[in-house]
């Protein structure tokens, strides 16, 4: 069985009041000790120690779009430069300090739909930097919203 789609773990721990502020382009920490605190304890209950643990960003954080084309490039280095041009403008940063993922889907006419996510590097380098912190790996990128949307998709 492959368990790497798999919640082996799950801890809530309160945060204090103004610690973390999402925003798409300003510092998202405003309390580094309490938020490491927090997610100490939170590492601690589920005995996670130096291991890969995914962050879900707020969705405040993240930029994402829906954009149809008749026709999109199947090579990465090709379709890279075009999904920057295209939304170089529609976001509230440059498009060189973003992160960009994206996701082919079919269309539902001819063509392909592709969903793009962006988040401003420094942003996702400050959750990283937490979790580090914290003795855990952080992977960031995805935001409660799309990973609600992939669980619900497998289930």
């Amino acid at each position: 069985m492959d368990r790497s789609h798999l919640v082996e773990g799950l801890t809530v721990e309160p945060l204090p009041p103004g610690a973390l502020v999402a925003s798409p382009v300003e510092a998202n920490i405003a309390d580094t000790p309490a938020l490491r605190a927090a997610l100490t304890k939170a590492c601690s209950k589920l005995q996670v120690k130096d291991e890969a643990v995914t962050l879900l960003l707020p969705d405040p954080v993240i930029r994402v779009f829906v954009q149809h084309f008749d026709d999109f490039p199947r090579a990465h280095r090709e379709a890279l430069p075009m999904l920057r041009w295209k939304l170089r403008k529609s976001i509230p940063f440059e498009i060189d300090d973003a992160v960009l993922s994206y996701t082919r889907q079919t269309g539902r006419k001819a063509g392909v739909d592709v969903v793009t996510v962006l988040p401003r590097q420094r942003i996702v380098r400050e959750y990283e930097e937490l979790a580090e912190s914290a003795a855990a790996q952080g992977n960031t990128g995805d935001t409660v919203v799309l990973e609600l949307t992939v669980i619900y998709s497998r289930a």
